[in-house]
This record gives C-alpha cells, structure tokens and sequence, in this order.
C-alpha cells in the first residue's frame, strides 16, 4: 500500500499530451485549476501533428499568450501570414 505522503490529487486528469491535451492543460493552469497530464510515449514525437489551424484554434492559442510565437518561432506559410493577419485584425477589432 502506498504511504499518504506518495498520494497527488487533482481535480483534472488529462490523457495524452498532444496538442489538444497540452492546450487543456495550459488553459485549466491559467485558471489555477490542479491538472495532470499523462502520457504514454517516453520520447517527444516529432511527426507532424496538429496540422490545420482554424478560428476556435487560433482563439485558444490567443487565450494561452503564445499565438505571437506560434508563426514566429515555428515558422509560417507566406499565403497564411496574409490571410491571419487580416483574420487577427478582424479578431481585435
């Protein structure tokens, strides 16, 4: 039996640490609510995923505080800078 002292609770428990699970887990820590990622895999997968990014998707990034970094630091298709610096302006304004 495991002592108390081993025991972590969470109101929260997210699986898998994908894109989608890590979004989860950066949003419910901004609203200081305890959560716990699992994962499977050891290693960092490095196949492409989260391939497409939508409205809602861009939203969420901009929720998170890295929207700035994802086209800047990830890198940027020329014809999709365009179409979401327009579709960011329409977003602040």
């Amino acid at each position: 039996m495991a002592s108390s002292s081993s025991i972590e609770s969470t109101e929260v428990l997210i699986c898998g640490c994908g894109p989608t699970g890590a979004m989860l887990s950066a949003l419910l820590g901004q609203y200081h609510i305890p959560n716990i990622v699992l994962e499977r895999e050891e290693k960092i997968n490095t196949d492409p995923r989260g391939i497409a990014l939508d409205e809602d998707g861009i939203r969420y990034l901009q929720a998170c505080g890295i929207y700035p970094h994802i086209f800047t630091d990830i890198g940027q298709c020329r014809l999709a800078r365009y179409q979401l610096r327009s579709f960011r302006y329409w977003l602040i304004s």
